[in-house]
């Protein structure tokens, strides 16, 4: 295994459960980024004002770090799913309003969009901008003006597809196996210094 993990249990069906220790490290970097050193050892870069936020919220967003890592999309492309057929529509002709935080009912300030496919909705599809920010649940949020469709409309399972074909390349180019990835997604654990 390229990645340093340790098998610490075994689940029901006897697979192997990982620790990975991942070392959090405060730098001057803009918003959270992982890294996985020639040694084996996973890091996380964090901003200062990011090691502030506090320990329970950095670690929500870290999984949303890891995805970045190993994203297998163009630069500034993302996956945008929706309920609703319309706002690919107004994606397409530039009259789209933004994401809103359905917690609190403001403007997130940008599109809401992930780097993987996240919950299931009826409708998806890639989308190139230019990234603004981090919305208020991690994901990464892109300028509405930039913001134009990079695929067809699809159902959410042909996208999912699409993304685990393109995924399943970008771990070989890495040459990370899935187990490693999934013991990264699953064991990995925040140590601060």
């Amino acid at each position: 295994m390229k990645v340093k993990a340790t098998i610490w249990n075994r689940d029901s069906e006897g697979r192997p459960m990982y620790d990975v220790p991942i070392r959090v490290i405060v730098a001057d970097v803009d918003r959270p980024k992982f890294d996985i050193q020639q040694d084996g050892q996973c890091v996380l870069y964090a901003s200062r004002a990011d090691a502030t936020i506090g320990r329970d919220r950095l670690r929500g967003h870290f999984f949303r770090t890891i995805d970045e890592y190993f994203n297998p999309l163009p630069p500034d492309t993302y996956i945008r799913c929706t309920i609703r057929q319309d706002d690919y529509v107004h994606l397409e002709k530039g009259t789209h309003r933004g994401s809103i935080n359905h917690a609190t009912g403001e403007a997130e300030g940008g599109l809401s969009v992930a780097v993987r496919p996240e919950l299931p909705t009826p409708y998806a599809y890639y989308v190139k901008g230019e990234r603004v920010g981090t919305g208020s649940d991690g994901e990464p949020l892109i300028d509405v003006a930039t913001a134009r469709p990079a695929s067809r409309l699809m159902t959410y399972e042909e996208l999912a597809a699409d993304y685990k074909r393109r995924f399943a390349e970008k771990l070989e180019q890495l040459g990370i196996t899935q187990e490693e990835w999934r013991a990264i997604r699953t064991g990995g654990r925040l140590v601060f210094e």
